[in-house]
């Protein structure tokens, strides 16, 4: 194993980049530093050329027995530093479950963490965190407050004249508080559309047939966590020249609507769609987390709720670390969104007006189908939609990651560019990053089988150029199915391409820790490609 860490790392030092570190005016001050003498480095890579791990603590079960015994294995091996990962066994219900150990964040936990940093001073190594238990951040101390959110509407068709004088329907899918049993909805606004002549959906044809000219046969696979043709975002809302309403046509009424629903309105002549409008959890929750780390996922466009995870987190244990005088905790890490397409926060509707100098409130409509004025005007505010999305996660959740982080002498490498659908801006998000991160994974017949599904290496390159970043890193060969059937020379072509790719910081996915009395292979998380003192 030593040889062939030892090969990872002289591989990846020709790949280092040489550009100049940005000016850096926080307490963070990262240690580039090279020398010249690249002939010496080759025979002997410097550390900040060596692997890096994920290093899995599967549900808390560690002992300080076990800290030592790791990464002094790690050390001995080539390995520079790990990416401490506390987590779940499995996502999978048929996976057996590693015994638990201490609970995330517990008194017990925070001392074993402190005892790792102390062990990584005494060996040189480097330690970074991964902000939570799981991936998607979040905790048991988020409530549908500081949760991700989505937008949600109702309909009531009505038709004028009229005194419309009942309640509106609540909108479906609202979050359930499991504190408290209550369904988790705010009001945004209630809007009456009317429709314009010639919105009204056709008939159903029937006995038709039609033949094609020419035909293209693509085969649809199941990939598991991979993609298969489901469509994420479809650009048409509807046939060529459909207009549902005018701008004149959509009057807000919210004044008209009291805070329980009830309408009371004298509905002008035509016919209206009553649009209720508000906001709720999303439900998504800490994927794949130990006891003591489960709960609500944060509202990533909310600069409060990730100073929630943070201090819940990263502040208590900083604290700790200073008292102990450990110095090797150098970053933290966020791991990869999976948190679906939240599209909505506390005063987004003024955070839009702010961000593109007009309401929201005519164009809601858009958001539920519906074409507003025309398709050019309702593509456009599409675009300003999402783009206002993607602006928020990347000021208030990575660049206030990174800026809190910095003030407290860590950087940061999160993967916050997917690889999954996401409203996200992909490179500015990465970009953020002390050093751009993304993932690659190895060949397989069963999962994430086509290289555009498995090879997220591309993005942080393009990041490192463009931001003048020096490293470009990467977990993998990262794997779901089969284990321990891999040899090198079948991971070999996986690697040539993502160093081909601008990879020139290998973090090898993956490390778990496994206690002597798991036996061999012990103890293993559901994923990855297994590297430690078992193999």
């Amino acid at each position: 194993m030593k040889n062939i860490l030892f090969f990872f790392a002289g591989v990846l030092l020709l790949g280092c980049l040489r550009t100049e570190n940005q000016p850096v005016t926080t307490v963070f001050q990262p240690d580039f530093t090279t020398s010249s003498d690249w002939d010496a480095d080759f025979k002997s890579p410097p550390d900040y050329a060596k692997p890096r791990v994920y290093w899995w603590w599967l549900e808390g079960n560690i002992s300080r027995k076990g800290v030592l015994f790791d990464l002094t294995e790690m050390k001995m091996a080539g390995i520079q530093g790990a990416i401490l990962f506390d987590a779940g066994s499995s996502s999978y219900a048929n996976m057996e479950k590693t015994e638990p150990g201490p609970v995330f964040m517990s008194d017990e936990w925070r001392e074993l963490f402190t005892y790792a940093c102390v062990v990584a001073d005494s060996l040189n190594m480097e330690i970074s965190l991964n902000i939570g238990s799981g991936w998607n951040d979040g905790g048991p101390w988020v409530t549908p407050e500081e949760t991700s959110k989505k937008m949600v509407w109702s309909e009531l068709a009505v038709q004028g004249p009229r005194t419309l004088s009942e309640k509106l329907p609540m909108p479906d899918g609202l979050l359930e508080d499991e504190r408290t049993g209550e369904l988790y909805y705010k009001p945004i606004a209630v809007l009456a559309v009317r429709e314009a002549p010639g919105s009204e959906s056709v008939k159903p044809l029937e006995n038709l047939a039609l033949k094609a000219v020419h035909s293209i046969r693509i085969p649809k696979t199941e990939t598991g966590l991979g993609y298969d043709w489901d469509l994420f975002m479809q650009e048409e809302l509807s046939p060529e020249g459909d207009c549902h309403a005018f701008f004149e046509d959509v009057i807000d009424i919210s004044d008209r609507v009291d805070a329980a629903g009830n309408i009371n309105w004298q509905v002008p002549e035509g016919d209206y769609v009553i649009m209720r409008f508000g906001y709720t959890g999303t439900g998504i929750k800490v994927s794949t987390h130990s006891p003591g780390g489960g709960g609500l996922a944060i509202d990533y466009m909310s600069k409060e709720a990730m100073d929630l995870q943070y201090d819940n987190t990263v502040s208590k244990l900083l604290q700790e670390l200073k008292q102990a005088g450990a110095k090797s905790l150098k970053y933290l890490h966020d791991d990869s969104w999976e948190l679906g397409a939240a599209n909505w926060t506390h005063g987004f509707d003024e955070l839009f007006k702010k961000a593109n100098g007009y309401s929201i409130l005519p164009y809601m409509p858009v958001l539920t189908g519906r074409i507003v004025e025309s398709r050019d005007v309702s593509n456009r505010f599409l675009y300003d939609f999402r783009r206002t999305v993607a602006d928020l996660i990347w000021e208030n959740h990575y660049r206030h990651f990174r800026d809190r982080a910095h003030a407290d002498g860590c950087g940061i490498h999160p993967e916050g560019g997917g690889p999954h659908p996401a409203p996200i801006d992909a490179l500015k998000n990465v970009g953020l990053n002390d050093i751009p991160m993304g993932e690659f994974w190895i060949r397989a017949n069963t999962h994430r089988v086509t290289p555009e599904s498995r090879l997220y290496v591309k993005q942080p390159a393009s990041a490192a150029h463009i931001y003048g970043k020096r490293f470009v890193q990467a977990e993998g060969p990262t794997s779901i199915g089969p284990h321990w059937e891999e040899d090198f020379a079948y991971m070999k072509p996986t690697l040539d391409r993502v160093y081909c790719e601008g990879l020139n910081r290998l973090v090898i996915h993956t490390y778990t820790h496994s206690p002597e009395d798991a036996g061999i292979p012990g103890n293993e998380y559901f994923a990855g490609t297994h590297f430690n003192p078992n193999v």
